[in-house]
């Protein structure tokens, strides 16, 4: 389901559970360019979401097309422990939700913003490939990513 077409109470709720049970996530990817052999970093932002209930997942699996759920195992001597299913959302979807989620959330929404800023430093290429990052752009996400921990 395109996420334009969630409706304001689904985005509410789905504020909700990503202010109570979600976080906003920047993973720092160091990697060695195929082209000059030296050290660049990439950034994978995404939004997580956990519940112990399967279903809330599944709804936000359905509603916004998120990437695979996956499940956390208790800890093997706490048999009190639930089972944790997580999910997240990234790239172009987590573009066109984050917008939407802003004025919904409440906790985290600086989190959203700054994530949101990460996100307008990414540049959409219309052949496929990487392209190299500025020193510039990295030095601005490396800042971002600093006020979002």
């Amino acid at each position: 389901m395109p996420i334009e077409t969630l409706k304001k109470n689904e985005i509410a709720y789905l504020a909700g559970l990503i202010d109570g049970d979600g976080g906003f996530y920047v993973y720092r990817i160091p990697t060695i360019s195929k082209n000059t052999g030296k050290q660049v970093v990439n950034f994978q932002c995404y939004i997580k979401y956990t519940s112990t209930n399967f279903e809330v997942i599944k709804w936000v699996h359905d509603k916004i097309g998120a990437t695979s759920i996956y499940q956390q195992k208790p800890v093997k001597n706490r048999p009190f422990e639930k089972m944790v299913y997580h999910s997240q959302v990234t790239g172009e979807k987590l573009d066109k939700l984050l917008p939407l989620l802003m004025p919904y959330l409440i906790i985290k929404k600086r989190n959203a913003e700054i994530m949101h800023q990460i996100r307008q430093t990414y540049v959409k290429r219309k052949e496929s490939g990487k392209q190299r990052v500025s020193d510039e752009i990295i030095a601005i996400r490396e800042s971002l990513v600093i006020q979002l921990r």
